[in-house]
């Protein structure tokens, strides 16, 4: 974890979520946390863990579905 706490800033993406455990610690080092976790067993206690954080956002699918979502969204703003 010290070895990329430095690099924590702005909004950041965190793959792979899981449960949460990493997550708690970026939380307070990121101004937008984004918590993509594919695999929907994990999601109610990742959601229940955030609940009420305004700057955490749970998407709940792969790191694939996200990147292309992600790049619809940049071309998307980008053409207007």
């Amino acid at each position: 974890m010290e070895t990329f706490t430095p690099f924590v800033r702005g909004h950041f993406v965190e793959y792979g979520a899981g449960v949460g455990a990493i997550s708690q610690r970026l939380e307070p080092l990121a101004e937008k946390l984004t918590l993509v976790e594919p695999e929907t067993k994990f999601v109610p206690q990742l959601r229940s863990k955030f609940r009420g954080k305004l700057k955490v956002e749970v998407a709940v699918e792969s790191l694939e579905q996200h990147a292309q979502q992600r790049r619809r969204d940049r071309g998307h703003r980008g053409s207007g």
